[in-house]
């Protein structure tokens, strides 16, 4: 009777051990997303019909067209690259710099890993960063102004 105990304890241990790490795996993507009956934070990029970027200003190693409006999609990337919705012809910006997208009815930006990061409104972004109207994205020397 007793050469049953260590396989019981070894395999009892193991199913506390597993539904301990599944409940702090459950708490974690908990932890990420919008409590319920709250709207994700903040909402401030409302999309209307469509948003876009409008080319402000282009720098020393910007090669970028001022006054260019480039009009957003649901998935934008901007970038250096040639299959970037939005090229950015700066010496300064990655091949994939960063992603505009909607989400949840509001325009969000973030920074693709860039080299040299990407900034709104002057202060560099980590994570998702909700865009509003009139808000200024930085890529190396270029500047663009968020419209919806």
């Amino acid at each position: 009777m007793y050469e049953y105990l260590p396989p019981l304890l070894k395999y009892g241990l193991l199913a506390v051990i597993y539904g301990f790490l599944l409940l702090v795996y459950r708490g974690l993507v908990r932890a990420g997303a919008a409590p319920a009956g709250r709207a994700p934070a903040p909402q401030v990029g409302r999309a209307a019909d469509a948003a876009s970027l409008i080319v402000v200003a282009a720098g020393a190693s910007s090669r970028a067209q001022v006054g260019r409006v480039v009009p957003l999609s649901h998935h934008t990337v901007l970038g250096r690259g040639d299959d970037c919705a939005v090229r950015v012809d700066d010496d300064f910006a990655s091949k994939h710099h960063c992603l505009v997208q909607l989400r949840d009815g509001a325009y969000v930006i973030t920074d693709l890993d860039s080299r040299n990061g990407t900034c709104v409104n002057g202060r560099a972004i980590a994570g998702l960063h909700a865009l509003t109207s009139g808000d200024h994205i930085d890529i190396g020397s270029t500047r663009l102004r968020f419209e919806v």
